[in-house]
């Protein structure tokens, strides 16, 4: 009896030891119903190459329930976008003004003001100029806000002073066959940087790269990535706002930086009326200037002129025709990066007819761009009510 109760002991530590050695887990002989679910799904990572700062929650799929699969998240997860800015945020400090012009910490800036009558009225010029051109040109609408509706306490970019609603007025009262452009959102998106001069009403090259990107957004085009650009630091400069606060301790110089494409193939001419006849070469974005030079700005395309001509190395046979005021001239050099002719006409100074020159070139494209105060300036918009005109 001894020796078989000896025996049956050997046989059964035997029988537990085969089991031991051939299990991960003795649970999957003693209740194998516990591991069904990862015999069934497949294979699933061990707990310990789970990061402890990542989410295992399940995530509810339909009618099943999964669990992440943290072990490929950093392969997986999205890089979160950068949050849009609603509003700029209101500026600090007590303003000061000479003539009109607001001096306000370290910049100088021309103040606006919305005017109901003057709005009606740009958005009347430019459904007369819609009229007036053939119904298979594109026509475009761009007004670009200046820096004080970024740069002011809120009571100067609000209410009476808000070029967002002047602009937003214009948009509203043109006809639904020409395209507004919203610059007013890239500028906003980006008030941040260095977008605008300090001393001079003008926007900055890296300002006008962004009225760029807004112009082949909402015409449906894409616009060469700021990657694909140099920077070409010109050195410093005073503009023309800087005598309104000369003096003042917390005004100091601008600096242009010109934003070159890598490849660019563009050559531009000037002419003194829509015959194109006694021209004179321009340069376009220059890489190098007198460093003791305040007229810095002319870098980008020269100065306003009757009418100047760009021919780029693009080859695809489009063109468009810039209705502008000098905002446009830093502008400009862009385009051509997306036509092969890009023509611009100032009102202050071109004398022939708009509809007559986009016929007689074979015109696609019309774009209207200015800054919010010109769209109320007598001599642009006597000008331009000449040069619309059949």
């Amino acid at each position: 009896m001894k020796k078989k109760l000896l025996l049956l002991i050997l046989a059964l530590s035997l029988f537990l030891s085969t089991v031991s050695a051939c299990a991960k887990d003795p649970a999957d002989i003693l209740n194998p119903e516990s591991k069904k679910t990862e015999t069934e799904t497949g294979d699933v990572d061990p707990p310990d190459q789970t990061d402890p700062d990542e989410s295992t929650d399940p995530v509810e799929t339909g009618d099943e329930t999964k669990i992440p699969n943290t072990s490929q998240s950093s392969s997986t997860t999205t890089q979160p976008t950068e949050p849009r800015v609603e509003d700029p945020e209101d500026v600090e400090g007590t303003p000061s003004f000479n003539q009109g012009i607001m001096i306000m910490n370290d910049r100088i800036m021309e103040l606006f003001g919305l005017n109901e009558t003057g709005i009606s009225n740009y958005s009347a010029r430019i459904n007369k100029l819609r009229d007036n051109l053939p119904a298979t040109v594109s026509l475009y609408s761009m007004i670009v806000p200046t820096s004080s509706e970024f740069y002011t306490p809120a009571d100067y970019h609000t209410g009476s002073h808000s070029q967002r609603t002047a602009i937003n007025m214009i948009y509203d009262g043109l006809k639904d066959n020409i395209i507004p452009i919203d610059a007013y959102d890239q500028m906003l998106q980006h008030y941040e940087e260095y977008i605008y001069f300090k001393t001079d009403h003008h926007w900055s090259g890296l300002g006008a790269y962004y009225g760029y990107v807004a112009f082949c957004k909402d015409s449906g085009q894409e616009a060469l990535p700021l990657s694909e650009y140099e920077e070409h630091d010109l050195g410093p400069f005073y503009g023309y706002l800087y005598s309104y606060g000369e003096g003042k301790a917390a005004i100091k110089a601008d600096n242009v930086t010109v934003y070159r494409p890598k490849d660019y193939e563009a050559s531009a001419w000037v002419y003194p009326d829509s015959v194109k006849s006694g021209g004179y070469q321009m340069h376009l974005l220059a890489t190098t200037w007198n460093p003791d030079s305040n007229e810095k700005y002319m870098a980008f395309s020269g100065g306003d002129a009757p009418l100047m001509q760009i021919t780029s190395g693009v080859k695809n046979g489009k063109k468009i025709l810039v209705i502008k005021d000098s905002y446009a001239k830093a502008l400009l050099p862009h385009l051509a990066n997306n036509y092969e002719y890009v023509y611009e006409v100032d009102p202050r100074h071109f004398k022939g007819s708009v509809p007559q020159f986009v016929s007689s070139e074979g015109i696609d494209e019309v774009l209207v761009t200015n800054y919010a105060l010109a769209t109320a300036n007598p001599t642009w918009t006597a000008g331009f009510d000449q040069i619309i005109q059949p």
